[in-house]
């Protein structure tokens, strides 16, 4: 991935996580770095979510969907 290449993914990436672009063109590279690293976080948490859903949507029971629909629906009224 060329230099062009990485500043198009980082800044795709960044406005995708809701920044504003011309917020993002006056980040210093420390910044950058810094909203790229929680971007990564936020996008492993999602994506673990994710595979917790499927599983239990695929291999388990009633009782741990239903479990798994309490959690999330309480996770969501914080």
């Amino acid at each position: 991935m060329g230099n062009a290449d990485a500043w198009s993914y980082a800044l795709q990436r960044l406005i995708g996580a809701g920044h504003r672009y011309g917020d993002i063109l006056h980040y210093t590279l420390q910044q950058m770095n810094v909203f790229l690293a929680a971007v990564d976080r936020q996008e492993s948490q999602r994506l673990a979510h994710l595979l917790t859903v499927i599983a239990i949507g695929s291999q388990g029971d009633g009782r741990a969907v239903a479990k798994l629909l309490k959690e999330l629906q309480c996770s969501n009224s914080r």
